[in-house]
């Protein structure tokens, strides 16, 4: 019978990332961190400036979320250990990872670190924290409610004449009955459960014990209704359907869910800014008018592709947000 679309991109991402070759140019997408090191040096800078924030303690955890083939921690680390020797020996670093093949390759970039993984973000030991997500939000699984006769029905995926297809729950939902209520039928709006268990769980720990989060990701600022899945395959869109557990399945994240999340749990919230303009903030001229000069007579035209894809509006710069949210404490965040 047919399925939760939570339940079907569930099974597709956890299947995907088990894959070889998923991230970078011979993969299916780019991330940020793989198309300039200029990115990771400036959140290495930023982690930097947000432990002094957190009071500089001798032992704390820095934490990345998904780290895909460990570029960006590779770059926060070089940068923090030019830096700050006290910040290098104070760290814990903790990456949370399920897949055995990009664990393989973390290990291999970050081989001159001490690393610890952990399955969960739930097993972080109870300790000052820094919590890092480049694009991990918009992988996690989501739940599509579709509106038909002025009632939300839940969207299913089932199997018919050896083709996966849309369905609906013939079930009302009354859970989200008050959702929308003068969207037109047939509208659709997504909701990702597993992102607001995770924001929640964070938030409440952030009570406990002193943390700062960063998320980046592309996203909306104001919730509201549309179909938002997307699947990519070499660098192009597919069908969600199309040799599923082979795409990059994912949804734009909803920044106000986020932003809503955290400050019902008494947290500080930051943002969410548009990426061109907190890089900017955090200083990326001034770093590539410093690789350039360091450069001497190499391609500068390439550098400067490479900044632009990050900031440009009509690249990166302005569908990618960036939020944080942190303890109760902590007043002010560079870049925000």
């Amino acid at each position: 019978g047919p399925i939760s679309l939570e339940k079907y991109t569930e099974i597709c991402i956890k299947d995907y990332y088990s894959n070889n070759n998923t991230i970078g140019k011979d993969g299916d997408f780019i991330t940020a961190p793989e198309i300039s090191q200029v990115f990771g040096e400036l959140i290495g800078i930023w982690c930097l400036t947000s432990w002094e924030k957190l009071g500089k303690p001798k032992d704390f955890s820095l934490v990345e979320l998904g780290p895909g083939r460990g570029t960006l921690m590779s770059d926060i680390l070089r940068t923090v250990e030019a830096i700050s020797y006290d910040f290098f020996r104070s760290t814990s670093i903790y990456l949370i990872e399920t897949s055995s093949n990009l664990i393989k390759k973390q290990k291999t970039n970050l081989s001159k670190y001490n690393i610890k993984w952990l399955n969960n973000y739930t097993q972080l030991p109870q300790k000052p924290m820094i919590i890092l997500g480049n694009e991990f939000l918009d992988a996690l699984p989501i739940r599509q409610f579709i509106k038909v006769k002025d009632n939300w029905h839940e969207r299913l995926v089932t199997y018919e004449n050896n083709n996966f297809l849309f369905t609906q729950s013939n079930l009302v939902t009354d859970k989200y009955k008050n959702k929308f209520i003068n969207a037109p039928n047939g509208s659709i709006f997504e909701i990702s459960e597993n992102m607001h268990r995770m924001i929640d769980s964070i938030a409440k720990l952030f009570l406990k014990t002193p943390g700062i989060s960063l998320f980046i990701d592309y996203g909306y600022l104001n919730e509201g209704v549309g179909d938002t899945l997307q699947a990519v395959k070499n660098h192009k869109f597919s069908s969600v359907f199309k040799n599923p557990g082979n795409n990059d399945l994912t949804a734009h994240v909803n920044f106000s869910e986020i932003k809503k999340n955290a400050k019902i749990n008494q947290n500080n919230v930051f943002g969410p800014i548009e990426q061109g303009d907190w890089l900017k903030r955090l200083g990326i001229y001034l770093r590539l008018q410093k690789l350039i000069e360091n450069q001497h007579k190499g391609n500068n035209l390439n550098l400067i592709n490479d900044i632009n894809r990050l900031i440009s509006p009509n690249q990166m710069g302005k569908l990618f947000k960036v939020i944080s949210f942190s303890s109760p404490h902590i007043k002010k965040l560079e870049g925000f």
